[in-house]
């Protein structure tokens, strides 16, 4: 502990014709807080001092507040003269007390006694003794000249040592790497077909829209070098106008059509190819009329939900409002059920961090968690690129309890300590109770950590036991 020196320095009196000379020397080893207590060692030196045979010298420390509105008195130390001294003694040899209840004992100044005194003194810390001094009061009294010193020196501020911050340790999972990298591109196209036909005519309305935009998707999947068209699954679907049987078969026709033009046009080998037909899309019509708005929407919904045959179903719909309603759904509705739907099956090869910090920029479908984890590990933690990272990833990942665990982890690098406390909270794994646990520290709810600390330790996580110190450091010095 850095000491403070701070001579004081009395005047010269003269009183009853001879000269008292006083020099006091007091020196400040500690006045500092403590957890919960203020410490403070000081030392006087009287190797200089002269002082009068009937002459009486107290000195009281005191923690004055920095505005002056609160003070606390210490033990008052207190050199005697000769006489005094002897005088003083008798006086209390005969019950009378004549110093102050809490002085220590009060010594003679002698020359062949000691003149350095030390001392120690604790009491407890309160909160406005932040930024308190210390104060050295001296009282001058025995001398025939009325000549009474009572004069405050300042001496020391008190010291109060930043709080110590813990250095938490958070638990990410590294990801298994995933062997073979499987994805699949799913999407719709709603083509323009004549009545009872199957046949893909580019120059019907809407048609080269659509197929150019099918071309496209496959195209850059066939043509990326990173990855391999393994199966595209062509699913066939029909509107339920006309017979459900024939329905059935169109679906399959248009299914096989579509593949053919993918074989055709898009370089896709006939053995990559599955078709599956669907039949009547019932549950395409149930989900648009669901959100259509439609002024008989209810009544529509309840037909296609109660009423299980389909034929009657049919029926029932075309009865509807004397046919109105039927009328809308073949123009508005029916057209875009007769559909395929394309799901593209491929592989990707194995990146390394620097293609791969390049390819999630663009296609971060095409990276593993594991690949995913590394790259955000090349950003600093806490950073908006890391965290970005570890979200991109539960985004892409969303089922993988590790992908969720890391994510909210980052949350709390960056500071984000509620929806870590939320995610987290859902985990039941030694890394999640522990991450939880710094989430609940910096959020003030000191216990609840605690808790989550000793669970994970309990199941054997090293990261734990290194909080948990952390904590007990923190708790030793704080006022919690």
């Amino acid at each position: 502990m850095k000491k403070y020196i701070f001579p004081i320095i009395f005047q010269l009196i003269v009183c009853q014709g001879f000269l008292t000379a006083q020099d006091l020397r007091i020196h400040v080893s500690s006045f500092t807080k403590d957890n919960k207590k203020v410490i403070v060692n000081y030392t006087i030196e009287a190797e200089h001092l002269l002082l009068g045979k009937n002459e009486r010298i107290t000195l009281t420390p005191s923690i004055r507040s920095a505005d002056g509105t609160k003070e606390i008195l210490l033990e008052p130390f207190i050199i005697n003269g000769h006489n005094r001294h002897k005088a003083d003694r008798r006086a209390m040899a005969f019950g009378n007390n004549i110093y102050p209840s809490q002085a220590t004992e009060a010594v003679r100044l002698d020359k062949k006694e000691t003149r350095s005194f030390s001392f120690p003194a604790e009491i407890d810390y309160e909160e406005w003794m932040k930024g308190s001094d210390l104060i050295f009061t001296e009282i001058l009294t025995g001398c025939n000249c009325s000549n009474k010193k009572n004069i405050p020196y300042y001496k020391a501020k008190l010291q109060i040592p930043e709080p110590y911050t813990p250095r938490f340790s958070l638990a990410y999972i590294t990801p298994e790497t995933e062997p073979i990298k499987q994805r699949s591109e799913s999407f719709s196209a709603s083509l323009n077909y004549r009545i009872n036909d199957s046949y893909i005519d580019p120059g019907l309305k809407g048609n080269d829209s659509i197929l150019s935009n099918i071309q496209q998707t496959i195209s850059g999947i066939r043509n990326d070098p990173n990855t391999t068209i393994t199966t595209v699954i062509v699913t066939g679907y029909a509107s339920p106008d006309g017979s459900t049987a024939h329905n059935l078969l169109l679906s399959e026709k248009r299914a096989k059509s579509s593949a053919d033009y993918l074989v055709n046009k898009c370089g896709i080998h006939q053995e990559q190819i599955q078709t599956i037909r669907k039949g009547e899309d019932w549950d395409g019509l149930l989900r648009d009329i669901s959100i259509s708005g439609h002024p008989y929407q209810d009544e529509i919904l309840n037909i296609i939900n109660r009423v299980g045959d389909t034929d009657k179903r049919k029926s029932a719909l075309k009865q509807l409002k004397g046919g109105a309603v039927y009328t809308t759904l073949l123009n508005d509705y029916y057209p875009l059920l007769r559909r395929n739907t394309y799901d593209i099956q491929y592989t990707v090869k194995s990146l390394s961090t620097g293609q791969a910090k390049e390819i999630i920029k663009i296609k971060p479908r095409q990276l593993s968690l594991n690949e995913m984890f590394m790259v955000a590990n090349t950003f600093e933690n806490g950073s908006p690129q890391f965290n970005e990272v570890f979200h991109l990833a539960l985004k892409y990942f969303p089922d993988s309890r590790i992908a969720r665990l890391n994510s909210y982890t980052s949350d709390i690098e960056s500071g984000s300590y509620e929806e870590a406390i939320s995610g987290l909270e859902a985990i039941d794994t030694p890394e999640g109770y522990n991450n939880l646990g710094v989430a609940l520290f910096y959020k003030g709810d000191y216990d609840k950590a605690l808790f989550y600390f000793r669970k994970a330790l309990d199941r054997g996580l090293p990261d734990a036991s290194h909080n948990l110190s952390e904590y007990s450091k923190w708790l030793e010095n704080t006022d919690h």
